[in-house]
């Protein structure tokens, strides 16, 4: 007796922990007519959007605890993509007979039944194979009821958690489609603080990310990255001080990365020197990206002109080829770029502020030589979708700690690095020596 296609599935997900396979192929409850395996693939979906389980799968114990009569299957043979192919098929049977039984109960009148048949059918079109769906309001209230579920469950967040608390509560989280800019002047901090949000995201979220470089050297984003994963000093570390203890933390992170590897964790960075977004949309559908970070993106070719330059009409199409890039591909993209020296607004491009759905301009107020700690002066001047203009302060130790505090007593604006007289030899927004400080209060 051959065990049906809706059990099949849920038996798949579990067994390879791949639900976003199934999301991309825009298969959801409606394709399910029991009400055990419907109930079952809402778990399973909620499960992989809970703030605490974010990416991940239930193994098959905790699912049977949750459904103990449900039947668990040891393997299947079918893939997720011929399984949904199935379900859909399935799907589309049922409404196809509903559509000819309305057709034939309105045969006296024919202009009814045209108008039936094309609302039915682009209907149908719409949900099996366009992109997008019109989403009337009266057909809404179930997926109205689910949101306002989540939204109280993960305490307004219905994205990939931020590791600071200020950027969640405006955004709802990174949320997928979303076009992130983060600005500020050279060597202000800002690769180092996405680095460090992004191995926070990767240690408590399954996700994939893609950081695409176009400035920094590419080992040195791994090395910080695994130094924050280690919980080791990155500037001890990259000069060979590290003492026994945390070599051995840091022998550890490494010996773990191949079975978090394996678990469907990624995270890379590609060196891409005159790339433009085709490349990067390429790597999206290659490696199933949930986060992409473009570091540097007016480094960017315009995928029109070619151009390589700070044009202010290349930069534009970069901006609005990256925004339709997150909505077509449902990812979500962070774009690093630099504020202007005079204005310290974003630079090249009002672009960026008319199309991101976050802006973000990093500003060091505080460094300390001697313990090599920083705290950051963060503001989120747009946030798309209701989220207010707010300012929080990040306090860092490079490869040790990144968290939101509160402002220090003794706000100091530190001269910008990248402005000073001499050679730096240190990247992410630290220098050897200690700058010139002058006091200055903010607002």
């Amino acid at each position: 007796m051959k065990i049906n296609e809706e059990i099949r599935l849920i038996n798949k997900i579990l067994l390879t922990s791949d639900y976003s396979t199934v999301e991309k192929l825009k298969v959801d409850k409606d394709f399910f007519k029991d009400k055990e395996c419907r109930d079952a693939f809402e778990y399973i979906r909620n499960y992989t959007k809970s703030v605490n389980t974010y990416g991940y799968v239930p193994s098959q114990q905790i699912f049977s605890k949750k459904y103990p009569g449900f039947l668990l299957l040891d393997e299947v043979h079918e893939n997720i993509p011929v399984l949904c192919a199935e379900l859909r098929d399935s799907l589309m049977k049922t409404q196809l007979d509903v559509i000819i039984e309305q057709a034939s109960m309105l045969r006296g009148e024919p202009y009814k039944v045209i108008e039936m048949l094309q609302s039915s059918v682009s209907d149908m079109l719409s949900q099996h194979t366009a992109n997008n769906r019109i989403m009337k309001i009266e057909e809404c209230g179930d997926m109205l009821l689910e949101d306002l579920r989540r939204l109280s469950e993960n305490n307004g967040i219905m994205g990939i958690p931020w590791p600071f608390p200020s950027l969640n509560e405006q955004t709802m989280g990174i949320k997928k489609g979303d076009w992130i800019i983060e600005y500020g002047r050279p060597k202000s901090g800002k690769t180092s603080i996405v680095v460090a949000a992004l191995e926070r995201i990767y240690e408590k979220a399954k996700v994939r990310v893609g950081v695409f470089n176009f400035e920094d050297s590419p080992f040195d984003i791994l090395r910080l990255f695994q130094s924050y994963r280690a919980k080791v000093d990155y500037f001890d570390l990259k000069r060979g001080y590290l003492p026994e203890g945390d070599i051995k933390r840091y022998e550890e992170a490494c010996a773990s990365l191949k079975t978090e590897g394996e678990s469907g964790k990624l995270f890379f960075v590609e060196e891409c020197p005159g790339a433009d977004l085709n490349h990067i949309k390429s790597r999206i559908d290659e490696f199933s990206l949930d986060i992409v970070v473009i570091n540097g993106v007016y480094f960017l070719k315009d995928v029109g002109s070619k151009k390589i330059d700070m044009d202010w009409k290349a930069v534009t199409n970069i901006s609005r080829q990256a925004k339709q890039l997150a909505k077509e591909k449902q990812v979500a993209i962070i774009g690093i770029t630099q504020a202007n020296r005079q204005s310290e607004q974003v630079a090249y491009a009002d672009a960026f502020s008319q199309d991101c759905d976050a802006m973000i301009k990093i500003e060091p107020i505080k460094r300390i030589k001697e313990t090599k700690e920083m705290w950051t002066k963060c503001n989120l001047e747009l946030a798309r979708g209701g989220g207010q203009p707010t300012e929080f302060c990040i306090y860092t130790k490079l490869g040790i700690s990144i968290q939101e505090v509160a402002f220090p007593e003794d706000e100091i604006k530190v001269e910008n690095p990248a402005e000073k007289k001499g050679p730096t030899t240190t990247p992410f927004g630290f220098t050897p020596e200690k700058p010139k400080a002058k006091r200055k209060v903010f607002d």
